[in-house]
């Protein structure tokens, strides 16, 4: 008995016993088996001859073979942006010298899709050479970008030229990230903070994040409440930087959380934890008959009226008290005036205080110094 494959496929398999013994006047069965790799039609002869005489007969076989089914089911789980990964492997039929095509692949001269998942955040990656090899290997990986709480199913195939299709069914989960990252600020009553909070988005589409705080007072998104990002040009994505402006207007702790929307895109979060100390002595300010300008910033976010008041009958303020709208700076003209008993080349120190009018906050202090004229 003999076969004899039409199609000449190297990925098809047809075979059975290589004899078979006939009784006189009987009509035995023959089991032939196929094993087909691709989809389409396969012909074949089986031809069957008694070897004592020469005599044959044949039979024609046509087969249609149809489109695969589900090869596994797999189940990926991951936290938010963090990746869950499970290798499939495949045999390869083909003699070692055979080539295998990834159709669409970027190696092949193609556009790269030679796998497909109705999951964008899914991607299927080859481990290794498979030609010359008994087996391929791949690499399916899942990071979600936002939580799946419920089972959410998803198909993935990939495509070779010379044995056909491979589907797998997915089952995908996602959990919230596990931690929170953080960012602390610490800075004196009228000081501020600048600090950088960066991100890894992994957006395929131009997208715009919104940010926001609880506290803008305290602690402000440098640039505004919108973030323009381009698409992430690898898979591994881009990272992303957002500034926060911490400029306290109370003493001791304070917090915040910064969220960062991107819908698809996913959500991002980051404790903000701020700490503001007194006010801290500027100085010391060289002050003459001529009289100086000292700027003072109002850090509160209304209107507040401050007094100025100096601890030396050498030195005056020429407005004791003024109203400073919210996050404006002003200027306090302070002059100096040389002693009567004719010292004039004495240096002398002394302190210039400032203190709101409506609170108990401690007093800012500006060290000042005679000189010049």
């Amino acid at each position: 008995m003999t076969f004899a494959d039409e199609t000449a496929a190297d990925s098809t398999f047809l075979n059975g016993t290589s004899t078979v013994d006939v009784a006189p006047s009987s009509r035995p069965d023959y089991v032939v088996r196929l094993y087909a790799y691709k989809e389409g039609p396969v012909k074949a002869t089986v031809r069957f001859t008694n070897p004592s005489n020469g005599e044959y007969l044949f039979h024609e076989v046509t087969v249609d073979v149809t489109a695969p089914g589900l090869i596994d089911t797999l189940a990926l789980e991951a936290p938010v942006r963090q990746s869950a990964r499970k290798l499939v492997t495949i045999d390869n039929p083909l003699p070692p010298d055979e080539a295998v095509t990834f159709a669409g692949a970027s190696d092949a001269g193609g556009d790269g899709s030679w796998w497909r998942c109705d999951n964008p955040h899914v991607r299927l990656t080859k481990i290794g050479e498979m030609k010359g090899n008994k087996e391929g290997v791949f690499e399916v990986e899942f990071r979600p970008l936002q939580p799946i709480l419920d089972v959410r199913e998803a198909m993935l195939s990939f495509d070779i030229a010379e044995l056909g299709t491979y589907k797998y069914a997915l089952k995908l989960l996602a959990t919230p990230p596990p931690s929170t990252p953080q960012l602390r600020f610490e800075a004196p009553l009228g000081g501020q903070q600048v600090e950088t909070f960066t991100f890894r988005a992994f957006n395929t589409a131009a997208t715009t994040f919104n940010l926001k705080v609880t506290h803008p007072d305290f602690f402000e998104i440098v640039g505004g409440p919108q973030l323009a990002v381009e698409a992430a040009p690898t898979w591994e994505g881009v990272d992303v930087r957002v500034q926060i402006r911490f400029e306290p207007e109370g003493l001791g702790q304070l917090s915040d959380t910064l969220v960062i929307d991107g819908g698809d895109a996913g959500e991002y979060k980051c404790t903000l934890l701020g700490v503001c100390k007194r006010p801290q002595p500027q100085g010391p300010f060289v002050v003459t008959k001529a009289g100086r300008d000292i700027a003072f910033r109002n850090v509160f976010s209304d209107e507040r009226e401050f007094s100025f008041t100096v601890d030396s009958d050498k030195f005056t303020v020429a407005a004791p008290t003024m109203k400073i709208p919210g996050r404006q700076s002003s200027n306090c003209n302070v002059k100096f005036t040389p002693p009567a008993d004719g010292a004039a080349n004495e240096e002398i120190s002394a302190k210039l205080f400032v203190k709101s009018a409506t609170d108990n906050m401690p007093p800012w202090v500006y060290y000042l110094r005679s000189g010049g004229d």
